[in-house]
């Protein structure tokens, strides 16, 4: 479990100089892909208003840029979490201490 709770927090860290990276240089399509595996990690979290916000952002770069598939893929992906919010809030409530 310490591994994994390690591994977790790499992950994020890698993800946070990714998005600085993103927004340094101005790669949109990158920001958005990025704000797209932040919600995943927020989802693992049970953040759900935060995986929501993040998909959010992701979506609406990636429609405004006129990026198609990956607006489809995350929209796609913001559907199923939308549709699922009572399960995760429920998974939520029974891990919370």
């Amino acid at each position: 479990m310490t591994n994994n709770i390690e591994l977790l927090a790499e992950v994020k860290s890698l993800t946070n100089k990714l998005l600085e990276i993103a927004k340094k240089q101005k790669l949109q399509s990158l920001l958005a892909e990025v704000f797209w595996l932040q919600s995943q990690i927020a989802l693992i979290e049970f953040e759900i208003k935060e995986a929501r916000q993040l998909l959010n952002q992701a979506e609406i770069i990636a429609i405004e840029l006129g990026y198609e598939r990956l607006g489809y893929r995350i929209s796609k992906q913001h559907d199923v979490l939308f549709d699922q919010i009572d399960e995760w809030e429920l998974l939520v409530r029974q891990n919370a201490p």
